[in-house]
């Protein structure tokens, strides 16, 4: 295939400026010149660095503004997906990369590694209500049935905390079915008789009746309607952003482990420090999610730009501070809480050090981690078993 490239001329031939701001297309070349290609034959530009220097805007073969060489740069090497392009299937010509994004706040959404839902505003000025509904209900920012948000409810459908959440929903209602609502229970919900029924953490049964099953039941119960939609607005909301963003999903397989270690670690340590409470709840196990995250921070803190790094210390940091000083108000399992969070920052040290390339540093770093945990655990149950008074 024929190819004619234009180079530009030189800087005194063109009216004696040697910073043109426009590319040199000869008039002939031109759809009003008169000059036509031939079959299959295109050309190209090779623009030379000298005449650039002050390079403002240029224009498209049809006439229409084709913005700033930046701009076009930015949108090429900018990371995201472009709602419009997803939609209508665009593709760049001539060489039929797709993806590539003109929506700067889509760029932004999808290169945090905390957010989970696209956009989806099509390049609509968002408002403060598109705000307040992405920290709540982000599925009805947009349309919620476009390709895009199609695209989240595919994604969402494959997270292994989407299907956790379903399950203790269908348990909480079981609760309910069998004790119904308690009116001395502040979170609307059945009485300590039907949970302990149901398998909720009770340091008693666990010790004398050897009812082990009572360190891993509670993470599908809740108290209540209050607990039931506290947890689950922070599993969905901020930890199923860790397990299926578009930046550095968790997956599965990080997931699980944390989240049942995190669980288990958080009831062992509330039936030695707080023996006496019944308690249920998914919080250690989202709280080891939550403390997981702090250590996938240290673990890959050269590799995630700065800005990123910011902005996740101070939405983690807050979390982290909220919910321990929630964890000491009145009918909380805070021993829960904080072997949670303690756990699954210990544990999390194990599940992202594949992130590590040196292999003697990799194997150390999960060495440790694994030690430590083992120790917990060890630790905890020789307490449990041969102190703890119940």
């Amino acid at each position: 295939m024929p190819v004619r490239t234009i180079r530009d001329l030189p800087s005194d031939n063109n009216n004696n400026q040697p910073n043109r701001q426009s590319a040199p297309v000869p008039p002939t070349w031109t759809s009003g010149g008169g000059r036509s290609l031939a079959s299959g034959e295109q050309v190209s530009y090779t623009p030379t660095d000298a005449n650039y220097q002050n390079t403002s805007s240029i224009n498209d073969n049809g006439g229409n503004s084709g913005g700033s060489w930046g701009n076009r740069f930015s949108n090429i090497f900018s990371f995201g997906r472009s709602n419009n392009d997803v939609e209508q299937g665009n593709t760049t010509t001539g060489s039929n990369i797709q993806g590539m994004t003109n929506d700067p706040m889509q760029a932004q959404f999808e290169m945090n590694e905390d957010m989970f839902w696209s956009y989806n505003l099509h390049g609509v000025q968002p408002q403060w209500y598109h705000m307040c509904l992405m920290c709540c209900c982000p599925c009805f920012v947009g349309n919620p049935c476009s390709p895009v948000r199609k695209g989240d409810y595919i994604r969402m459908l494959k997270t292994f905390l989407f299907w956790i959440s379903i399950i203790q929903i269908i348990y909480f209602i079981v609760e309910l079915s069998v004790g119904g609502i308690d009116s001395k229970n502040t979170s609307l919900g059945p009485p300590a008789s039907t949970l302990l029924l149901l398998g909720a953490k009770s340091a008693a049964y666990i010790k004398h009746k050897y009812q082990i099953f009572r360190l891993i039941t509670p993470i599908f119960m809740h108290a209540g309607f209050m607990h039931i939609f506290m947890n689950l607005f922070i599993q969905i909301m901020v930890c199923m952003s860790y397990e299926g963003n578009n930046k550095f999903p968790w997956k599965w397989y990080r997931v699980i482990p944390i989240y049942f270690i995190a669980g288990i670690g958080g009831n062992l340590l509330s039936c030695v420090a707080i023996p006496q409470s019944i308690s249920v709840g998914a919080s250690g196990a989202i709280m080891g999610l939550i403390g997981a995250k702090v250590s996938s921070i240290i673990i890959r803190w050269r590799s995630i730009p700065t800005q990123l790094k910011v902005s996740q210390c101070i939405s983690v940091g807050i979390i982290i501070v909220i919910t321990l000083l929630w964890s000491f108000s009145d009918y909380i399992d805070w021993a829960g809480h904080i072997g949670g969070l303690l756990i699954g920052f210990i544990f999390g040290f194990s599940m992202f050090a594949t992130e590590i390339k040196d292999k003697v540093y990799k194997y150390t770093i999960i060495g440790i981690s694994s030690g430590l945990t083992f120790i917990y655990f060890l630790t905890l149950s020789l307490v449990f078993g041969l102190v703890t008074q119940v």
